[in-house]
């Protein structure tokens, strides 16, 4: 896993998103383990690739959200 700031955020590699609401995504990358984790729409940064079912590649987060959920 590889882990960039870009201000605020954190940028993190290789994600899937599984699942999708009106207001979250659920991703899942292999450098968790394998887990899954929901991530609020509210804190995806505007360069992420994921952000919605079916995406792959870089989830850009608040870097807040990234250290309350252990990703960073």
């Amino acid at each position: 896993m590889r882990f960039d700031e870009v201000d605020e955020f954190v940028r993190i590699e290789d994600v899937e998103c599984l699942a999708e609401t009106d207001r979250a995504i659920l991703c899942r990358s292999e450098s968790w383990d394998g887990e899954k984790v929901w991530v609020p729409k509210s804190v995806l940064g505007e360069e992420t690739e994921v952000g919605e079912k079916g995406d792959e590649g870089v989830l850009v987060v608040a870097r807040w959200f990234a250290k309350k959920e252990n990703l960073a």
